[in-house]
């Protein structure tokens, strides 16, 4: 009488054994494809995020600076400093030719991006430049030690003598009224006169390994340290750690 239930036993076993393995095959898997985000906010700076990302502990920097106080061709206009658009910009981009956005995103060149209905409003095409100065510009380069105007002069010609021409290297095709310009981060010091310190708004990462985030958060504990400003860490791992802890049944 038992046979029958010992020979229908062993494929049960075999079957659940099978399922286990399967399982947990797939939470290995799920659990190390988590992604685990440590972000600073608040001021951390600039060189400091990049020695952060150089860390080995992280991967996939993305930096952000909002300056409100910017204008391009005497408009008024927000002025995003980054390294990526893909955590702004979810529409296509037209590129001038030899450009995309890792290259335009990460170069130490005078460039920017901007949307087409702006671009349509300025009267500007990919390749132009154009003007890029602070609102009270004149107040700065009118100042203590300036020359007075020569004659013919005019405030914009010594505006464009002290401030910095633009290219447009790239279009966001948007109907969005959207007066908003991105420049590449590492393109700070030809926005001294905005910026003279970069203090990020965001340095968001991915942790490589799962594993090493107790030692990262001490590591990030000692930059935040290093730092001026009164920086904010944040690492949610606990998402990642229910996966680990089902793994682990």
């Amino acid at each position: 009488a038992r046979a029958p239930f010992t020979s229908l036993l062993s494929p049960l076993l075999a079957f659940a054994f099978g399922l286990i393995t399967v399982l947990r095959s797939i939470y290995v898997e799920a659990y190390r494809n988590v992604e685990v985000k440590p972000v600073f906010t608040g001021g951390i700076s600039y060189e400091r995020a990049l020695k952060i990302a150089d860390s080995g502990y992280v991967r996939d920097p993305y930096y952000e600076h909002s300056v409100q106080d910017g204008m391009v061709e005497m408009e008024e206009v927000s002025i995003i400093l980054t390294n990526r658009l893909d955590h702004r910009v979810t529409e296509p981009v037209e590129w001038l030719e030899g450009w995309d956005e890792e290259t335009a995103m990460n170069t130490k060149e005078k460039v920017l991006v901007l949307y087409s209905s702006h671009a349509e409003h300025l009267g500007i095409s990919l390749g132009d430049k154009v003007r890029v100065n602070e609102l009270d510009w004149w107040n700065k380069v009118s100042g203590m030690g300036m020359e007075p105007l020569k004659p013919g002069e005019t405030d914009i010609d010594r505006r464009d003598k002290y401030r910095p021409f633009f290219q447009v290297v790239g279009v966001i095709q948007s109907e969005r009224q959207e007066k908003t310009v991105f420049i590449p981060a590492e393109a700070r010091n030809s926005l001294i006169f905005l910026v003279s310190n970069l203090q990020l708004d965001v340095a968001e990462y991915t942790l490589i390994d799962y594993h090493q985030a107790a030692a990262f958060s001490d590591y990030a504990k000692g930059q935040m340290d290093k730092n001026t400003a009164a920086v904010k860490f944040t690492m949610d791992t606990s998402y990642a750690d229910r996966m680990y802890k089902i793994h682990r049944l």
